[in-house]
């Protein structure tokens, strides 16, 4: 479709449709047909950008190139702050983008908001210029396992495809340089589904909802319904997959659906890779070549016939009940970092003969070894580092240390990225 064609499908009444042009024959995402539709369908002008870490930088480029003047502000700028609320203007601005770090409670959001300006994530603004085929997933625990997977099992039955979004490049960021035959794969949080309405999805996944980022949210109901809202998101016809460790609650908010209840993160990877005709042949294949992502209950090392483990993306309560599952010898466990207001009791019960002895570190540290002293040994350590080297002292020949901190990284770390490589480098020192 050429651009002028392109304009003139806009200039129809059907163009009131923010999502009409996904409804006719595929185009090339070029510059000239973003800044068209933009003038059309959005005429955003002024844009105020809230956090500047991956997806506003992403998002801040992404305007950019179609002429959109942007604002920016974040907490960690040598500019404009969010402090600076009281100098934002908010009639200033067609649309405020958050990233997903900042909550849509936040004072400036409210004041944006009490003046009817849009807020939105920078995954929804991604998804409205979006015309290529897509897929998301979002859950409590398991979704990058499960985006990887559903990558890794496109590209090995011979289709294009990318992982993008929570994983990977922001979305703005892939749009700059988009190839429209890649099946796109969003790994979404819950924060960032909390602006997403746009229905761009072909195929959705919520493998679980547990309790997670009460930090954030007043209830575990809300938490819960901001995961649903990727039902929104898919297209006429899109499949909508679940595991069952979804509670009944959330049902009533969430269209007819296949539910899975083994297996969940294969078996609901391969009915998303189905949906675009992998076949189950070609997807066992896929599994055999499949490796599992970093800081996933990731082997690190064994010294001296003790074996490190390292899972620093187990950042809430049942990611770190399954990492301890994992194994059926004892386990010297660390844990701690910067806690999302849970409830560490639910660690008790399967930890019982699992679990022979706790580190914990971080700002959680406190509030863990009071709730769990009474039912096993635990020590309080404020750093990691120092965790690890006392725990390989604790541990006997043949046990496991693991990393499944059940808590953020933000008090000592920049991500839990960077805790993970830190711990595994660490691990490695104590061969020196």
């Amino acid at each position: 479709m050429s651009d002028n064609q392109f304009l003139n499908s806009l200039a129809s009444p059907l163009s009131t449709n923010r999502s009409c042009f996904r409804e006719s024959k595929p185009w090339l995402l070029t510059l000239a047909k973003i800044q068209i539709l933009n003038r059309i369908v959005y005429n955003m002008k002024n844009v105020l950008i809230i956090g500047m870490g991956k997806s506003g930088i992403g998002a801040d480029r992404f305007l950019q190139s179609m002429g959109v003047k942007t604002t920016t502000v974040d907490q960690n700028s040598k500019g404009s702050t969010l402090s600076d609320v009281v100098k934002i203007n908010p009639f200033l601005f067609d649309l405020v983008v958050l990233s997903p770090g900042i909550a849509p409670s936040h004072p400036l959001c409210l004041l944006a908001e009490s003046h009817g300006v849009e807020m939105i994530g920078e995954i929804e603004l991604g998804c409205r210029f979006l015309n290529q085929p897509c897929i998301g997933v979002t859950g409590t625990n398991g979704k990058t396992t499960v985006v990887n997977l559903v990558t890794h099992g496109l590209i090995s039955a011979g289709k294009k495809a990318r992982a993008v979004g929570n994983i990977g490049v922001s979305l703005c960021e892939y749009l700059l340089n988009p190839n429209p035959e890649e099946i796109l794969v969003l790994e979404l949080s819950s924060f960032q589904l909390e602006t997403m309405k746009t229905s761009c999805l072909d195929a959705a996944a919520i493998i679980n909802i547990t309790p997670d980022h009460l930090d954030r949210y007043a209830t575990f109901t809300d938490y819960g319904l901001a995961k649903c809202c990727i039902a929104n998101c898919l297209k006429n016809r899109g499949n909508l997959f679940l595991g069952e460790r979804i509670d009944p609650v959330f049902m009533d908010h969430l269209p007819p659906a296949s539910i899975f209840s083994k297996e969940e993160n294969r078996e609901i990877a391969y009915a998303l890779c189905s949906t675009f005709g992998v076949s189950e042949l070609e997807f066992t294949k896929a599994l055999t070549t499949f490796q599992r992502p970093e800081h996933r209950v990731e082997f690190v090392k064994t010294i001296h016939g003790i074996s490190f483990y390292n899972d620093s993306k187990g950042t809430n309560i049942d990611s770190v009940i399954y990492a301890v599952g994992q194994f059926n010898i004892n386990v010297v466990l660390i844990v701690g970092g910067l806690e999302k207001n849970t409830s560490f009791e639910q660690w008790i019960e399967p930890f019982r003969n699992k679990v022979s002895h706790i580190f914990a570190i971080g700002s959680a540290r406190e509030k863990i070894f009071s709730t769990l002293k009474g039912s096993f040994s635990v020590e309080k350590v404020a750093e990691l580092k120092d965790a690890i080297y006392l725990a390989y002292s604790r541990a006997e020949k043949g046990g496991i240390v693991l990393l499944s901190p059940g808590c953020a990284s933000f008090d000592q770390f920049h991500s839990f990225e960077d805790r993970g490589k830190k711990f595994k480098q660490w691990v490695l020192d104590l061969e020196e």
